[in-house]
């Protein structure tokens, strides 16, 4: 949890400089505030040169990561080329040769601060005083020299990432200083009217500055220079803030400061004001409370982002879609109704509606919730998981209908025998791997969804003879979707969704190269060997099976898998690859190239959503020329494709849309703790939430959890995104982090079916393709009732689950360990 420090500095008595009034004072009644809403304050008066960099070193050392810091210094100051010095009260023999050593470097202190990646860092300096006397108003009789290096005032000040300058004055000029009438200067004397109010920090330092403007009557114009993204607040949203705050601003004494026209308006209240309701209506200018200055009441504006996040309890409707998805299929039918021939079964969970109906249902319920909480929370929760769901739809549907009408490679099966010779199952296990070590090239090329789709065919298709075993699909299955649907793409944004989620948000294109190229060949050098090594053993088994079954083993004898009628496949063909559907690689390299634009800084802003209707103008356009190329009616085009190319991603989105629309209250919870996790927990933490969420948004979720820290958020945005200010900022910390990040949600999204698109898309292909064993082999032609046509086996969630677990818990223990 981030802290909030400060060190308030304030310079009075001067060994050689003039005498000032209300230095000493502002330092103290800025102490008084800033612990009033909530800092660990060192405040230090009249200090010598040895005393302020023992005080500033102590500062800088204890701020931490995400911490706020703020620095008040008020006193003497200079600038000399370009460079601010902060001046002690041992200010005698400072020459322009000495100034560097014996006064503070305002720079040095922000470039020292800096480095301690705080999530914020406020910097004020109300210095450079004048008005005391004559011969005082130019600081250049301060070194007995008119040389044009010295100036008056400060120098302006680059401010770095998360880092707000104010000053009392603008650049290269001198500000009023207090009088014996006067217990503050002007500028710290506004400025602790609004510092202790819960508003945004930059509107405090705008108020400031017009109320001094207006007060000097246009002589002290304050300066402000902000390199802060999006609303920074420094007091917290508590009773308890509130009410030591307006007892502070009671126990002010006044200023002074207030032209005759405001002494009203600017008077303390001489009675304790009541707290009315924390929810005001706010002002569209400078965000105060709605008649703010009506009544010498002090209505204190609140920030009411924390109370708008919805409740922990509120995960249950994402809780229950996901028990449902997980318990339903093996639910036993309900007998509903009764005709005189029998009882009518019927599943909860067997069609698209019936997933569909359900996910809609918990999504509403989740809804009307955040609707009776904030309209703008819904709003707001509602426009992230529609965004989420129609990135997902668009880039699923364009990507699946494309790749399902490419042309096919067809590998033919080696047939195992009792006879087969050791070199031959030596053989299958290395075309095997061939095979899936060129695929794991096409997928950082294609991306792993396009990938699944075109290589899942002939990789069955070249393991046909053996799909009689049932171990032998499930080991198949299983390890093509945690290899192609998502290890394989971990070095590349067009790999794997979450890392081009990641990539269209600020994270440069050559990251994942740079940085997960080891865990890349690490895990994918697993999982092959793993893979071949079962592949052999299961050939070798199988072998034996035929060997001791001689006779009946030639009962299934198999032949090349066979596509249902209406597929567009037909792996039977004995062509080695099938050229009908060519003119699909045209439209998908379209798809590959909106995808790739779209992270690109190119001049063309995007609007929102342009991407996604792209990607379906191109799928329909595909659609389209494939009626034309094929000379079919969109009926007839639907009827003959529906199965193939229509209802595998009609069930994914059936399923999704739920998970999409009540996600976004785990997400809400996770981003709000702002929890300190390291590389090693964000990678065990983003892998289990992509088991059981689509990794893509926990990708983000993660991600913005992690700039949450540093006190960045996803509206704190550039051109580039979120994570671009991210990286600017903290690069170390970033790399670390998204580093963990990407890592986690890539490779343990393949541990269900729910983890990636890839997945489920996969494991729905699998039940809709068929082998045919031999059940009558005697005959010397082969005719129809020859075969029987089996299909491969439906692939359950608690399966893959087990089955994955086993396979990459020991390679998660490595990385997490020895990578990570």
């Amino acid at each position: 949890m981030s802290m909030k420090k400060a060190l308030v500095i304030g310079n009075d008595s001067h060994e050689q400089n003039k005498t000032l009034l209300t230095c000493v004072n502002d330092a103290n009644d800025m102490h008084d505030a800033l612990q009033t809403i909530g800092f660990s304050v060192l405040c230090k008066t009249n200090q010598r040169l040895d005393d302020m960099k023992i005080a500033t070193n102590a500062f800088i050392q204890c701020i931490q990561p995400g911490d706020i810091a703020f620095f008040y210094f008020s006193g003497h100051a200079s600038q000399l080329d370009g460079i601010n010095y902060l001046t002690p009260t041992d200010d005698r023999g400072i020459t322009l040769r000495t100034i560097k050593y014996r006064t503070l470097i305002a720079q040095k202190l922000i470039h020292d601060v800096y480095q301690r990646r705080p999530g914020l860092f406020i910097i004020v300096l109300d210095c450079c005083r004048t008005g005391m006397s004559d011969d005082s108003s130019n600081l250049k009789s301060f070194f007995g020299l008119t040389s044009k290096r010295i100036k008056d005032g400060l120098a302006p000040m680059q401010a770095p990432p998360s880092t707000i300058i104010s000053y009392a004055c603008a650049p290269d000029q001198a500000s009023l200083a207090g009088s014996s009438k006067q217990h503050n200067s002007a500028y710290t004397c506004f400025l602790l009217s609004y510092i202790v109010l819960p508003m945004d920090i930059k509107k405090v330092f705008q108020r400031t500055a017009i109320d001094v403007q207006k007060s000097t009557r246009g002589e002290q114009i304050p300066y402000l220079n902000v390199n802060c993204y999006g609303p920074a607040y420094i007091v917290d949203n508590c009773i308890g803030y509130h009410a030591a705050a307006q007892n502070f601003l009671q126990r002010r004494r006044p200023c002074g400061y207030y032209p005759a026209s405001d002494q009203r308006r600017h008077a303390i209240p001489s009675h304790q004001p009541r707290i009315k309701n924390s929810q005001h209506r706010w002002n569209t200018q400078f965000g105060m409370p709605k008649n703010y200055h009506s009544s010498n009441k002090i209505m204190l504006p609140m920030n009411t982002s924390k109370m708008e996040q919805p409740a922990a309890w509120s995960i249950i409707f994402f809780i229950i879609l996901l028990l449902g998805i997980i318990f339903l299929p093996f639910l036993h039918p309900i007998y509903l109704r009764y005709t005189p021939e029998k009882w009518h079964k019927y599943y909860i969970w067997d069609c698209n509606w019936k997933k569909f109906i359900i996910g809609l249902s918990l999504s509403l319920g989740y809804y009307i919730y955040l609707l009776n909480l904030s309209y703008s929370t819904a709003l707001r929760m509602f426009s992230f998981s529609f965004h989420s769901f129609i990135s997902l739809f668009a880039l699923l549907f364009s990507l699946f209908v494309t790749c399902t009408g490419l042309p096919l490679l067809k590998f033919h099966s080696t047939k195992i025998i009792y006879s087969t010779k050791l070199q031959t199952l030596i053989w299958i296990t290395l075309k095997n791997v061939l095979f899936l070590t060129i695929s794991i090239i096409l997928c950082n090329l294609i991306g792993t969804l396009a990938a699944s789709v075109l290589l899942f065919p002939p990789f069955i298709s070249q393991n046909s003879s053996r799909l009689n075993h049932l171990n032998t699909q499930r080991f198949l299955i299983i390890f093509f979707i945690i290899l192609i649907g998502n290890s394989a793409g971990l070095i590349s944004p067009l790999g794997d969704p979450p890392l081009y989620m990641g990539y269209t948000n600020g994270v440069e294109f050559l990251f994942t190269f740079k940085y997960l190229y080891k865990i890349f060949f690490v895990s994918n050098g697993y999982i092959l060997l793993l893979f071949a090594l079962i592949d052999f053993i299961n050939a070798w088994n199988y072998k034996k099976a035929q060997k001791k079954n001689n006779i009946n083993s030639q009962l299934y004898e198999l032949v090349p898998c066979q596509k249902e009628e209406n597929d567009c496949y037909n792996l039977s063909s004995s062509l080695p690859i099938q050229w009908n559907g060519i003119h699909h690689s045209f439209f998908l390299l379209l798809i590959l190239i909106v995808i790739l634009c779209k992270g690109f800084d190119i001049p063309i802003k995007w609007p929102e959503y342009i991407q996604e209707l792209i990607l379906f103008l191109i799928a329909f356009l595909c659609i389209a020329f494939d009626m034309i190329w094929k000379k079919r009616t969109p009926i007839e085009w639907f009827r003959k494709h529906y199965s193939t190319r229509i209802e595998p991603v009609a069930e994914v989105i059936a399923i999704f849309v739920g998970l999409l629309f009540t996600m976004s209250a785990p997400i809400a919870v996770l981003t709000s703790l702002k929890l300190p996790l390291g590389p090693k927990h964000l990678f065990v933490f983003s892998g289990i939430f992509a088991s059981v969420l689509d990794n893509a948004p926990v990708y983000i979720s993660f991600a913005a959890s992690a700039a949450a820290r540093y006190n960045i958020t996803v509206e704190q945005s550039d051109n580039n995104g979120f994570l671009a200010v991210f990286f600017s900022r903290y690069q170390a910390d970033a790399i670390e982090s998204i580093r963990a990040i990407s890592a986690g949600s890539v490779l343990m999204g393949g541990c269900t079916l729910i983890g990636n698109a890839p997945n489920m898309i996969v494991a729905l292909m699998a039940t809709r393709y068929s082998y045919r064993k031999r059940t009558k082999i005697h005959r010397a032609e082969n005719a129809d009732d020859d075969f029987v046509t089996d299909h491969l086996e439906n692939i359950s969630f608690i399966r893959s689950l087990i089955t994955s677990c086993l396979i990459l818990i020991p390679l998660f223990v490595i990385i997490t360990i020895f990578m990570v």
